[in-house]
């Protein structure tokens, strides 16, 4: 059961970090509120993951959950980025070819303690 319950749990908690994230960084006015409110809202994340490593008893990752969620937008965002915005044609080709790459080896970097 606890196979089960701890994937859905790390997916809902992500998920409220990223959403509520966004809503502040949107709703917020002033760059003065914004680190505040993602700091505030990051915090309160780690302390519900604590809890629930206690309450589980296996381990719920914060930040390799959220990159697991952005990673397929974010893929598809930095290749149009880098089509976009990177002006000769060969530059394009690298930069989509690097941004492939980073987003790939990105997850072995922020899950070594899995490992």
């Amino acid at each position: 059961m606890k196979k089960i319950i701890t994937p859905l749990v790390d997916i809902v908690l992500c998920t409220y970090i990223i959403t509520t994230c966004f809503i502040c960084l949107t709703e917020f006015n002033n760059w003065q509120n914004k680190p505040i409110a993602v700091t505030i809202i990051i915090g309160s994340a780690y302390i519900i993951a604590i809890a629930l490593n206690r309450l589980l008893g296996t381990k719920i990752g914060v930040i390799s959950g959220v990159f697991n969620l952005l990673s397929g937008p974010l893929l598809i965002i930095g290749a149009i980025v880098c089509i976009a915005l990177l002006d000769p044609w060969p530059v394009k080709i690298i930069g989509l070819f690097l941004w492939v790459i980073i987003m790939f080896c990105l997850p072995s970097f922020i899950n070594r303690d899995k490992e």
